[in-house]
């Protein structure tokens, strides 16, 4: 089996208009970056070369998102075998609504999610 990879968005590390603004100037659009931000987590690119990936997650993670490049395992049949994690390894915060891996608190707020 040979591998594939993709960038999945997780959510903001910055200001959502920072984050907006930067983006722009990578030619995505206001919309499209709401959308994003809406979605998370989402795919944002596939089956391109790690180079690739890298540089485009890294214009990302630049633009004020948080991304990672997951792997995936091409089976015999061309379809991809995901190791990206399931929607229940993530945890919605109650306090900003910010979507993110499960952790012990908000990496968005800083709520502490073992005190609620």
């Amino acid at each position: 089996m040979s591998k594939v990879y993709k960038v999945v968005f997780l959510g903001l590390s910055e200001r959502e208009e920072l984050f907006k603004e930067r983006m722009s100037s990578l030619g995505i659009s206001s919309e499209k970056a709401n959308k994003m931000i809406k979605k998370a987590p989402v795919v944002l690119k596939e089956n391109e070369s790690v180079d690739f990936l890298r540089k485009y997650a890294a214009a990302i993670k630049g633009a004020g998102g948080r991304v990672k490049i997951f792997s995936c395992s091409l089976k015999e049949n061309g379809d991809a075998e995901s190791n990206i994690p399931a929607m229940d390894s993530f945890i919605q915060c109650p306090q900003c609504g910010f979507r993110q891996l499960k952790e012990e608190e908000c990496v968005k707020c800083g709520l502490d999610f073992n005190s609620i």
